[in-house]
């Protein structure tokens, strides 16, 4: 594992990459100093003062245990039998969501939360809009991309 701190340019280009990304509600506060941890070649885990984010290639998403940050972002709550599924990398299945919250579109990202403690366990892409999913009556809605118990969720209580 590879730890080492971005310039102040680099850092400023991914903070202005989030910002053109991401929902203006999910705020990254003050950054001036940006950490890499390089999990593998294609796989990031950034680390600033006020936030996380999962790198992936040139995808940038918010690391899964940053509540304040998620609850910025649109989200689905899941059922307790969906939780299972999800902490292992399984994609969102319309069945286990009982309700949205926000508004999102296809390939936006979205955070997944389970509906017991109201905790967040995923992070991913919407495979279709919100509008949809009232109608839907099985199907995948998003894409896991980052989950509790993944390698940047590992990486990330070893380092911060």
């Amino acid at each position: 594992m590879k730890i080492y701190t971005l310039s102040k340019t680099e850092s400023e280009a991914i903070i202005d990459k989030i910002r053109n990304t991401w929902p203006p509600s999910a705020s990254l506060g003050k950054t001036k100093v940006i950490k890499v941890v390089e999990i593998d070649e294609k796989h990031q885990l950034l680390i600033a003062e006020s936030f996380r984010a999962v790198k992936l290639g040139e995808d940038i998403l918010p690391y899964v245990e940053d509540e304040h940050l998620l609850k910025g972002f649109p989200s689905v709550t899941v059922d307790v039998g969906a939780i299972r599924y999800v902490c292992n990398g399984a994609d969102v299945m319309r069945p286990g969501i009982v309700r949205t919250n926000g508004a999102f579109e296809k390939n936006q990202v979205v955070a997944v939360n389970e509906e017991k403690s109201d905790r967040f366990i995923a992070v991913g892409y919407g495979l279709v809009s919100h509008k949809d999913i009232k109608t839907m009556p099985r199907g995948p809605v998003v894409k896991t991309i980052h989950y509790i118990r993944d390698k940047f969720w590992d990486t990330g209580r070893q380092v911060h």
